[in-house]
């Protein structure tokens, strides 16, 4: 039977709480826990994976896909013990090495099963091998040329049951796996304010991985709200929504203000951003439309180093 904690794993990642990267100087002593969180980072930084792990039960950690080396590297591996209600946890470092984005899936399995059951292969293989030698008659008797054949041959023809897997190989099935999204961006491009845009008629034009904005007037009072007035297309991300007052009511007027949406451009090409300004029936009152235009992200000069 498999152990409670490997059992209760799955859901100890997905919980934690994600600390995406800024900038070059890695992901601090936290690193980044939550798999539903993409982690950020600009080419030549390092970056680190923790999961929680129980290597005394014979469990562990191990890459379940190869890493794609020209956008990310293995860098270190290491253990750190439980301490008193903390499980222990092992912390899986990687180093950006090119611009692009990429997904490290990690499986979390019994080792010594992993283990038993390769052993069980080789013995397994060793004996049919051993079995499938010619033996030498126990008798005088010399058989016919072509009687090995015959004997293959009607063994052939013998249907068989295959074996349900049992043992250390049903134990490796139940491993629990996770993904974690990696988008490696170029170097000096996550700390830059977003590019901020208000004129529906100029064209939102922006490297992959530089964040915008686009600011709406909006008087609260009114009852009046900003939707998105169809799903976001592949090529952005919504990062935050803020309002801020920009000017204050005087007489029987209404406060007037800006929504700011700021947006994370993940995929180069080209979309639109249509709002809709509802009352709380869901009638429209205005719509704007923004275009926008996602270009693949150039290196710089200097190669991100």
């Amino acid at each position: 039977m498999r152990s409670k904690f490997a059992v209760a794993v799955a859901v100890t990642v997905l919980v934690f709480s994600g600390f995406v990267l800024a900038g070059c100087g890695g992901g601090g002593s936290e690193g980044h826990r939550d798999p539903s969180q993409p982690i950020v980072v600009e080419k030549g930084s390092e970056f680190t994976i923790v999961l929680p792990s129980e290597p005394e039960a014979g469990y562990a950690w191990r890459l379940a896909e190869p890493l794609e080396e020209e956008i990310v590297t293995l860098v270190k591996r290491e253990f750190r013990e439980a301490e008193e209600e903390k499980p222990g946890e092992e912390r899986w470092t990687f180093k950006a090495q090119g611009l692009g984005v990429t997904h490290i899936t990690f499986a979390y399995g019994k080792v010594w099963a992993r283990e038993e059951a390769k052993a069980g292969e080789r013995e397994g293989a060793g004996k049919e091998r051993k079995e499938s030698s010619p033996k030498a008659p126990e008798t005088g008797e010399i058989q016919a040329p072509g009687h090995q054949d015959f004997v293959k041959a009607a063994a052939s023809r013998q249907e068989e049951t295959p074996a349900e897997p049992s043992g250390p190989l049903a134990e490796e099935a139940e491993e629990t796996r996770v993904t974690f999204k990696v988008d490696v961006r170029k170097k000096g491009s996550t700390g830059k304010e977003p590019k901020r845009f208000k004129d529906t008629s100029e064209e939102i034009s922006v490297e992959r991985g530089h964040k915008f904005s686009v600011a709406l007037e909006l008087k609260p009072a009114e009852g009046l709200a900003w939707r998105l007035a169809e799903p976001l297309p592949a090529q952005l991300r919504l990062l935050e929504v803020e309002y801020e007052e920009k000017e204050k009511a005087h007489g029987e007027g209404h406060s007037v203000g800006e929504e700011t949406w700021v947006f994370d451009p993940v995929e180069a090409g080209e979309a639109e951003l249509r709002f809709r300004l509802e009352d709380a029936g869901g009638k429209v009152k205005e719509e704007k439309t923004f275009r926008v235009k996602v270009e693949k992200e150039e290196e710089s000069s200097s190669g991100g180093h």
